[in-house]
């Protein structure tokens, strides 16, 4: 069967609400024609709907590569991506498809699908959007004595109306006192902070102040284990720079134990975990740099900590994996970081990972010894006729080897026995790439050309194949049974022969020359002179590739 074929089978069992039989029938088709965009984009609906968006994600991307410019393919990759939680590439594959076919439905609600749950994500992940936007916002203001009388003042209401549209308006009007006290206040109250009290508990400052107005005040209470940490802070920081500085003289030795010490002052602090952390990296001891960012992961989720260093240690984790070229980890980890912070930096490093990934895999799966029994086997089969089957082997024997011209040949030659002469010369052609002299592949081509009706192709690569083998008795018989079919037809008008021709750039460059305009012109007015013009070798062998393209009717 034809992978046309196979799709239609496949296509039949997805009405029937068969998924995995339609998936068996198009990877069947695929083994025929792995680069086929219909059945690589049909496949990855499938998975979608069996929600398997890492097996969607690769055959649509494998589409979009064979056809760049079919809408469908994209919006599979835009969804599969949706499926994965890569918004912003989702987006970006969305938006291609969209420039390909604006008014297409289904592509633009999935684009705004993607957008809608970016936004809410990027809503979600930003604390003082919803510190500004919660129900109960203006009760928190009318219910704090403090905050209440502000409600009156028309340039602090329009301030805080500001900040609720736009959160990016924070850093300008903190400037202002009454904004500053209210950030603070709500940010008490959502316990990221000592509470503020209530109307109904006054501070103790303030009661002493209304009775002893006239008091000295009295000594200020000081929590001694206050002062020390903020005094480990202070230290800490400074061994920090005294680190840093050591890093960018490349003394990683001397850095790292300026880190340690500040880790051991403020050990909630991940930043000096990550700074041992790239310490490690850069002295190769890439598994002591994935355990330090795990251990500053784990603290920092159990800790509550800012979810950017969570991400960076991730970040971080990836840099490691990424030298250790173990490029599998390298992806997950990145992805986990996304998923804590949205950074365009680590999308990219996210998609180099995996196309190294995607190369080392490739370059594992070679084997010259593997692809030479997949040879064997696929030759086997091609004997008994078992020509899809045979197919398959030679499928595996490229992926295991594409530096063997053989192995395009063989591959070539079932292409043709299945009736796929547009895949056939791909591969003859190939072939002749890697090696130029391999006569028996000017042949295949040939035939592939005489199947296509491009018998002046057909007659030329037979001619090449006897300049370097001039005894080669396929060759001649080849090129003897093309010259017949073109006298056959050189009689009658084939409109497909024709239309076909005129396709050829070779062609088209004879039928615009103005000499060949000129001498066809004769051959139809002034038969004296276009016999003069046959005495021309180079007219000559236009003419006749002109015969055999089907351009010119003899009979």
């Amino acid at each position: 069967m034809s992978a046309d074929e196979y799709k239609q089978k496949g296509n039949t069992a997805l009405q029937q609400g068969d998924k995995q039989g339609a998936i068996d029938n198009y990877t069947k088709g695929l083994e025929i024609d792995p680069t086929n965009y219909l059945l690589l984009t049909n496949r990855a609906a499938v998975y979608l709907q069996l929600q398997k968006f890492n097996e969607a994600y690769e055959d649509s991307t494998k589409a979009v590569t064979a056809k760049p410019d079919f809408s469908k393919s994209l919006l599979r990759q835009g969804q599969a991506l949706f499926g994965l939680n890569r918004l912003e590439e989702s987006i970006a594959a969305l938006e291609k498809a969209a420039k390909i076919e604006p008014g297409n439905a289904a592509i633009t609600k999935q684009l705004q699908d993607v957008k809608n749950k970016l936004d809410d994500e990027e809503s979600k992940a930003n604390p003082l959007a919803n510190m500004f936007n919660g129900p109960d916002f203006w009760s928190k203001i009318t219910t704090n004595p403090e905050l209440r009388p502000y409600l009156s003042e028309p340039d602090f209401m329009q301030k805080v109306q500001e900040i609720q549209k736009n959160p990016s308006k924070m850093n300008e009007h903190m400037k202002d006192q009454r904004i500053m006290k209210l950030f603070m206040s709500l940010l008490n109250m959502q316990g990221f902070g000592d509470p503020t009290p209530s109307p109904s508990e006054p501070k103790k400052t303030e009661t002493k102040t209304e009775t002893k107005k006239q008091a000295e005040p009295e000594p200020e209470e000081i929590n001694v284990d206050e002062v020390e940490v903020s005094a480990n802070e202070k230290e800490a920081a400074e061994e920090k720079e005294k680190g840093n500085q050591l890093f960018k003289q490349k003394n990683f030795d001397g850095a790292l134990v300026h880190y340690n010490k500040a880790a051991e002052l403020d050990p909630k602090n991940l930043t000096y975990r990550l700074n041992r952390a790239a310490v490690l990296i850069e002295q190769s001891k890439y598994d002591d740099a994935v355990k330090e960012c795990q251990e500053a992961v784990d603290y920092g989720r159990s800790n509550r900590a800012d979810f950017k260093l969570i991400g960076r240690a991730l970040e971080r984790m990836g840099n490691a994996y990424m030298r250790k070229k173990d490029y599998a980890n390298a992806v997950k980890s990145y992805a986990d970081s996304l998923t804590e912070e949205k950074s365009r930096e680590v999308i990219k490093k996210k998609q180099q990972a995996e196309q190294l990934l995607s190369k080392q895999r490739e370059e594992e799966y070679k084997s010259p010894e593997k692809a030479e029994e997949a040879r064997l086997r696929g030759n086997e089969l091609f004997k008994q006729q078992k020509f899809p089957e045979a197919m398959k082997e030679y499928n595996e024997a490229i992926k295991r080897d594409a530096t063997k011209a053989n192995l395009y040949f063989n591959r070539c030659s079932c292409y043709l026995k299945l009736g796929e002469p547009n895949y056939a010369l791909k591969d003859a052609e190939k072939c002749l790439e890697i090696d130029p002299k391999y006569v028996k592949a000017y042949a295949r081509k040939a035939q592939c050309h005489t199947m296509r009706k491009e018998y002046h192709k057909s007659i030329d690569c037979y001619n090449t194949g006897l300049e370097l083998d001039a005894d080669n008795a396929e060759m001649k018989d080849g090129l003897l049974r093309v010259k017949s079919i073109v006298q056959q037809k050189s009689g009658t008008r084939d409109e497909d022969r024709i239309r076909i021709a005129s396709q050829d750039p070779e062609i088209a460059m004879i039928m615009n020359d103005p000499v060949m305009k000129q001498v066809l012109t004769d051959f139809s007015e002034n038969p004296r002179e276009a016999q003069r013009h046959l005495k021309d070798p180079g007219v000559l062998a236009k003419i006749e590739k002109l015969i055999a393209a089907g351009i010119i009717q003899t009979g």
